[in-house]
């Protein structure tokens, strides 16, 4: 891994044509890190989440922005996942998994998702969450959490033996096996088997890392704290 200096200032997010900065989904608390959002369209409705750290959510109904159920509301989440029909929010949420059931094929302009909760296989807090097919998701946290389903539908979650105690900030596959989690301290886990067992790597830097994105197998990237900026082309080996 070489370490690369530089300040980041923001996160633009291209869909279909339109250029969106964090600030056109501002509605009066801060939104995190977690914005992801998949087309799949329909029409011309998409099918997006955008997650507050501080107060619930919001959804893209094709034509605007709405507020998630109000039972959702003071629940603390983190980041979301969007996969073909389904997604997931995970969170401060005790010990729960928010999984959406797309209701995109409503009468438009109405979009009305089903909500449902699936236990998280931990009780810990949960920042991150990826899927690389239906087949294979993980999450990870506080204590060094990480969670794994394989269940095809993202319902059944399980801990799995993790090499670090310190908070986990972000997880991503490189591709189907590979897949790297980061978090304090500089921490780099790496898995090899899809994320059933996981090892650390040698990690230039102590500054938290806060997300990490692989383009293949062996080229990826991390950010965090200080503006540290991580690159490999060798899987960080």
């Amino acid at each position: 891994l070489e370490n690369i200096h530089g300040p980041l200032y923001g996160l633009l997010v291209h869909l279909g044509g339109a250029v969106s900065s964090g600030n056109d989904f501002h509605y009066g608390h801060r939104l995190h890190a977690g914005l992801r959002m998949s087309m799949a369209r329909r029409g011309l409705r998409g099918a997006g989440v955008a997650v507050s750290g501080e107060a619930g959510f919001k959804y893209f109904s094709g034509y605007s922005w709405v507020c998630g159920p109000s039972t959702f509301a003071g629940k603390v989440f983190y980041d979301v996942f969007r996969l073909g029909s389904s997604g997931w929010i995970v969170g401060d949420t005790g010990g729960l998994i928010y999984k959406l059931e797309d209701g995109s094929a409503s009468t438009p302009p109405s979009y009305t998702p089903t909500w449902t909760t699936v236990p998280a296989g931990t009780a810990q807090v949960l920042r991150a969450i990826t899927f690389s097919g239906a087949s294979s998701g993980l999450a990870v946290g506080a204590a060094g959490a990480i969670v794994r389903s394989t269940d095809g539908k993202g319902e059944v979650w399980g801990a799995v033996t993790s090499p670090a105690s310190v908070e986990l900030w972000d997880v991503a596959f490189a591709d189907a096996s590979h897949a790297f989690a980061v978090g304090a301290g500089g921490t780099i886990l790496t898995s090899a088997d899809g994320g059933q067992s996981w090892s650390a790597q040698a990690s230039p830097t102590t500054a938290r890392l806060e997300g990490v994105c692989f383009a293949s197998a062996s080229e990826g990237w991390a950010v965090g704290a200080g503006g540290v900026i991580l690159h490999t082309t060798s899987g960080g080996l």
